[in-house]
């Protein structure tokens, strides 16, 4: 999607470092483009193209921390 808020996200990120991934946020990823709800926005190979080049223009990492995260809510 070269004109989306999403596409300029992504290239305000290539811009400002190296964009990395792990497993996980790649199979997410990957999981949640490829729905079928995508289909009026890009052709399946269109997003298989995508999805490749994210690969190759992004660093695999390994995790090695587990984060938990809390959420607080405050009662007004």
């Amino acid at each position: 999607m070269p004109a989306s808020v999403s596409r300029e996200a992504l290239d305000k990120a290539r811009e400002a470092g190296i964009l990395v991934y792990s497993d996980s946020t790649l199979s997410e990823f990957v999981g949640v483009f490829l729905r079928p709800k995508f289909d009026k926005y890009l052709s399946l190979p269109k997003r298989l193209n995508a999805i490749s080049t994210f690969e190759k223009l992004s660093q695999h990492i390994e995790v090695s921390v587990k984060v938990n995260i809390v959420v607080i809510q405050r009662i007004i």
